[in-house]
């Protein structure tokens, strides 16, 4: 097992004889995760930030998320409800240890390293000999093992921490052994009934270990995509949970009744996004094209009187529509954050959790909920778009341009491709690889002008000039980064956004000097102080929120 002391205080371990080989950079399906905070808009990041200081909080010591006895940790002040079933306390785990992933700490690194290590190693300790990660206590104890497995493949190949690949292999080994014989998974081993929910989570981590260089029957893989296809009615695209074209489940009783399935098409998203993670690329296949179409209509709403809620639809859609972008995916994130931003707690012990009033919140609770909305806002941000991965092999002579990739820096790839490329000598079963890299590079460009044009219609002066410099240096020479360079230039030059960026700067340096509590002695100062900046700029958005600031202060 793994010691709690080494894994939360992440150490540096030597590699162990065992130890799988990590794959080339460029393969991995993996975005680089220290630039979304860069890329979100603020009222994301600050949301993001503060639901995942709420997990954070919550977790026990010994590691894991409490399901249902959460609120043992609640400070004074009103207790915070929403328990989930005691039960699911190793998918919860599993989920949250997700969330916090994504922000971009592993087990080696960043602010949630310790809460990453402390989980990895509970998950561990519940894991038998057979490498099942809890028990059989429940009849859907499957998804539990499946979630965790995806979780510690994750942190191990992020982290790549080789204390995890025992771990990890043999969880994916135990996947193996449930899948039914020409088939996919369900609940029970090998009994020959299988769905699609349960499958999605089974094919996450199998393709999370694969990709981090774990040992994964291509078969099961195979079999999942054949299984798709036979669950999804082609004539419009709908994806089922155990026949083809069928609705979400819901369990007995009311639960239809108090959410309609016909609000959502969680399986269509579902396997969408698994068709995606498989290899399958919706420009090649007209019945993801028709799953695209179906989602479409029917993006985030909270409605908490009309059933609309359902976090598990909304994070499988917004994983699946960042994959093909484009207006649908603008808009589905749009809905999203119009959803989820507002629906925030703000007040005492909940402040940064979300209300498990979806679908699945009296099974997950208040963690469920607080980290699937997480793992919602920051979907775009946590894979690299798979139809667009370079296709470079893993050579040598690509390792510099794999690299840039890899890293974001797309100015730098063009100019290793170019010089590659005009090498004397290159072998002409190169040549192909590096035409379709182009390609792939045209496309992520088309993308970054699309960005450039938005900053521009949004006239975000404040956010805006840091994008936008991001962008010029990622960017280089191409498209994008000629356009964000010639509209910083025409902002620098325009008197009126001048005077809002000076405006900005200044109210900055009186933030940095009068932020945060006012003793009593200091506020007529710093009322003083806001007055003179109204009466400096007025009309300007800087003005507006010192407005805000001295409304507070008075």
């Amino acid at each position: 097992m793994l010691a709690t002391s080494a894994v939360a205080q992440g150490d540096s371990p030597g590699a162990t004889p065992d130890t799988p080989p990590i794959p080339g950079l460029v393969r991995q399906k993996y975005a680089p995760r220290s630039h979304w905070r860069d890329d979100a808009p603020k009222p994301v990041v600050e949301a993001v930030e503060a639901g995942l200081r709420w997990l954070d909080a919550y977790q026990d010591d010994d590691g894991r998320w409490d399901c249902d006895g959460f609120n043992k940790h609640d400070r004074a002040g009103d207790p915070c409800d929403g328990p989930g079933a005691e039960q699911y306390d190793v998918g919860i785990t599993g989920i949250a240890m997700l969330a916090l992933l994504a922000e971009g700490s592993t087990l080696r690194d960043g602010r949630y390293q310790r809460a990453l290590g402390k989980a990895a190693d509970w998950l561990a300790k519940a894991q038998g000999a057979d490498g099942l990660i809890g028990t059989r206590a429940v009849h859907d104890y499957f998804y539990g093992h499946a979630i965790a497995s995806y979780a510690l493949c994750e942190a191990f190949g992020l982290s790549a921490d080789p204390r995890l690949a025992t771990v990890g292999q043999r969880a994916l080994d135990h996947i193996e052994a449930h899948r039914n014989p020409y088939s996919v998974w369900r609940y029970q081993p090998r009994d020959n009934d299988n769905d699609t929910s349960v499958t999605s989570w089974c094919v996450m981590a199998c393709v999370t270990g694969e990709t981090f260089g774990l040992r994964v029957n291509p078969t099961g893989l195979e079999l999942a995509g054949t299984w798709l296809d036979q669950i999804t009615d082609p004539s419009d695209g709908r994806h089922g949970y155990v026949r083809p074209g069928g609705v979400s489940p819901r369990w007995p009783g009311d639960h239809a009744t108090r959410f309609p399935p016909e609000f959502g098409e969680t399986m269509t998203a579902i396997g969408l996004f698994c068709r995606c993670c498989l290899g399958q690329d919706p420009a090649e296949r007209q019945v993801m094209r028709r799953g695209f179409d179906l989602i479409a209509c029917k993006p985030p709403r909270w409605e908490e009187d009309r059933g609309t809620i359902d976090l598990y639809y909304w994070y499988y859609g917004l994983h699946a529509l960042a994959q093909v972008g484009g207006s649908t995916a603008q808009k589905w994130r749009q809905s999203a954050h119009a959803a989820l931003l507002p629906s925030q707690r703000v007040d005492g012990n909940f402040a940064g959790s979300w209300d498990p009033v979806c679908a699945w919140g009296d099974a997950g609770g208040r963690v469920y909920s607080t980290a699937m909305a997480v793992l919602c806002l920051l979907a775009e941000y946590r894979y690299a778009r798979f139809a667009t991965l370079t296709p470079l092999p893993d050579k040598s002579s690509f390792s510099s341009a794999n690299r840039a990739w890899l890293e974001g820096d797309y100015g730098r790839f063009a100019r290793v491709l170019d010089i590659v490329a005009e090498r004397p000598g290159l072998a002409e079963d190169l040549r192909p690889a590096i035409a379709e890299a182009r390609l792939s590079l045209r496309q992520v460009d088309d993308e970054a002008l699309g960005d450039v044009e938005g900053i521009r219609g949004k006239r975000d002066y404040f956010r805006g000039p840091d994008r936008l410099a991001k962008i010029a240096e990622r960017y280089g020479d191409l498209g994008a980064g000629v356009a964000a360079r010639a509209l910083l230039d025409e902002w620098r030059n325009d008197p009126a956004v001048k005077l809002e960026l000076a405006a900005m700067d200044k109210l900055q340096v009186l933030r940095k000097r009068w932020g945060g509590a006012v003793p009593e002695n200091r506020k007529t100062t710093v009322v003083r102080a806001l007055q003179q900046f109204v009466e400096r700029y007025p009309d300007t958005r800087a003005a507006a929120e010192a407005k805000g600031w001295l409304a507070q202060l008075r």
